[in-house]
């Protein structure tokens, strides 16, 4: 009898955080992360009149804090046989990269900290820590983080819903929009769905871990698929 009922609590407390659906954390601030983002404009004829991406890359010590450089890269528009310009071939070819901005995070306490990098001004934190995202928020909490400042989010709902590989987090916020954790916002992990977008969307068509090659990505001069000539008959129009 006493073993049995040793048995029923033991698989009753391996199986409680099922029961109550929680999942495991998962950490946005990863080495190698790549976040694959399309802005789109009024006038496009593409879906994507732009790709880029965020990507997390390298370490630095900032006051003695240990941070991970975050950059924003563009790729290079290649048209595709037998159609316009202003379109993609994949993998994606590396135009330039520019270092943004200083990010980290406290996995115990699920918040995400940004310093702006030299020269590039995304929370206007300037030399400051600022708050980036906090995962640790409830139903009808109030969404801080430096992206805004008067424009006031309450978390509607908290779910859990498989999305790039892993079951995540998912924080419903005012106007239906989504925070969902290892992931950031799904226009981007520097720009908040709440502000409004006049002029561009931007939004999140891929997330991966990994080097350049087995994220999509390639460097000038690389054999990158099948349509190389094609990249070089752009590149001889200038």
């Amino acid at each position: 009898m006493l073993q049995r009922a040793l048995f029923i609590v033991f698989t009753t407390v391996l199986t409680l955080p099922i029961i109550l659906g929680q999942t495991d954390y998962q950490p946005l601030v990863v080495e190698e992360a790549h976040w694959k983002m399309c802005r789109r404009l009024p006038d496009d004829i593409w879906p994507c009149g732009r790709i880029f991406e965020y990507y997390i890359k390298g370490d630095t010590i900032i006051e003695s804090v240990a941070y991970k450089h975050l950059y924003i890269r563009s790729f290079v528009s290649n048209g595709e046989p037998g159609g316009e310009w202003n379109s993609y071939d994949w993998p994606l070819e590396l135009d330039y990269e520019a270092l943004v901005g200083f990010i980290r995070e406290d996995v115990s306490d699920h918040k995400v900290y940004w310093r702006d990098a030299p020269n590039y001004e995304t929370c206007g934190s300037g030399p400051e820590e600022m708050l980036l995202y906090d995962f640790a928020v409830q139903v009808g909490d109030t969404v801080q983080t430096c992206l805004h400042t008067d424009y006031t989010v309450i978390v509607e709902d908290i779910v859990e819903e498989e999305h790039y590989g892993a079951l995540r987090t998912v924080y419903y916020l005012t106007d239906g929009f989504r925070m969902i954790t290892g992931i950031g916002y799904e226009t981007g992990l520097l720009v908040a769905p709440f502000i409004p977008l006049h002029i561009t969307l931007d939004n999140i068509i891929d997330y991966c871990v990994g080097n350049d090659m087995d994220c999509g990505v390639v460097h000038n001069g690389d054999m990158i698929n099948p349509y190389r000539e094609w990249h070089l008959i752009n590149e001889s129009y200038g």
